[in-house]
């Protein structure tokens, strides 16, 4: 992996929802564009998530108020979907990045005692998998609104990805404001 790389910064829709529609916040999304832009960075958001905020992977921009005003300025970017069956059973001949899914589904059901998961947060840890795998990038930042989604990343990826991986929980109505910090945008 070359240490040379920046950084790949993966959002969730927590993140944009928790900001609110571009169209109301306008100064807040202005500040963070310029933060991001100013490490010269991009922020990428898993397919799974863009079509929690209403789009369509297939067809990006493709009419989500929510994140294409960003797609279209040109500081986030959807990425392909992460290999993965949530049907599958662990154990099931499938993909690495699919039994990394499982791994981390698992750890976040731990976290939420219980309660069901969202298979669409295990996107967010296959993204990061798959950056590090392909040597896109020495280390990978993650965003999330998700506390059981964080620690559950946080526990498989650092087992995996020791010392290449960071993440970050924001409650969900605190990303119109910390999120603008430049720290989060840097390693």
């Amino acid at each position: 992996m070359s240490a040379g790389l920046k950084p790949v910064i993966i959002i969730d829709a927590g993140i944009i929802k928790g900001t609110g529609k571009p169209k109301n916040n306008q100064h807040t999304y202005r500040q963070i564009r310029r933060e991001v832009e100013s490490e010269n960075q991009r922020l990428y958001l898993p397919a799974t998530m863009y079509e929690e905020l209403s789009g369509d992977p297939s067809k990006i921009p493709s009419g989500s108020e929510w994140v294409d005003p960003l797609i279209e300025q040109g500081w986030v970017d959807v990425t392909p979907k992460v290999s993965g069956d949530p049907s599958a059973s662990f154990s099931s001949p499938t993909t690495r990045r699919g039994k990394l899914r499982h791994a981390v589904d698992h750890a976040i059901l731990q976290e939420k005692s219980g309660e069901k998961s969202e298979w669409e947060d295990t996107a967010l840890a296959g993204l990061a998998d798959r950056v590090l795998s392909n040597a896109q990038a020495a280390q990978v930042i993650i965003h999330t609104t998700d506390r059981p989604a964080q620690k559950g990343i946080n526990r498989v990826l650092a087992a995996k990805w020791p010392g290449h991986v960071r993440t970050y929980f924001h409650h969900p109505h605190e990303p119109k404001t910390r999120f603008r910090d430049p720290r989060y945008f840097r390693w």
